[in-house]
């Protein structure tokens, strides 16, 4: 019987099956808001440092440590990054950088 089924069927003056389940669904929200936990944002943080710990830099992390921090070669490491895998990029970045360290330093390098 579909009224015995009913959550709300005994507080219902008269049987109303449509009002039955929406106040189902009201009562299912407000206990989700009940249990729902406040999210700490600093522990997820802290979950993806260690985690990450092991591996190694992200190129761009890398050659900002060494120095090579300025926008130009930011960028153009970015550019180099985008068409090779870090172990490529970092190398070819530091060769570049040790030629020209800013755009005008490309363009006396390359005449």
């Amino acid at each position: 019987d579909l009224r015995q089924s009913c959550w709300c069927a005994s507080e219902l003056k008269a049987f109303h099956p449509i009002q039955c389940r929406m106040e189902k669904v009201v009562l299912r929200r407000q206990l989700r808001r009940e249990r729902k936990q406040p999210f700490d944002i600093e522990r997820v943080f802290r979950k993806i440092r260690k985690a990450i710990e092991p591996f190694p830099k992200a190129a761009m992390f890398q050659l900002a440590d060494e120095g090579f921090s300025s926008t130009f070669e930011q960028l153009i490491a970015c550019l180099i990054s985008v068409r090779t895998r870090d172990e490529t990029t970092i190398p070819i970045a530091r060769r570049l950088f040790a030629v020209c360290k800013n755009a005008c330093g490309c363009c006396e390098a390359h005449g």
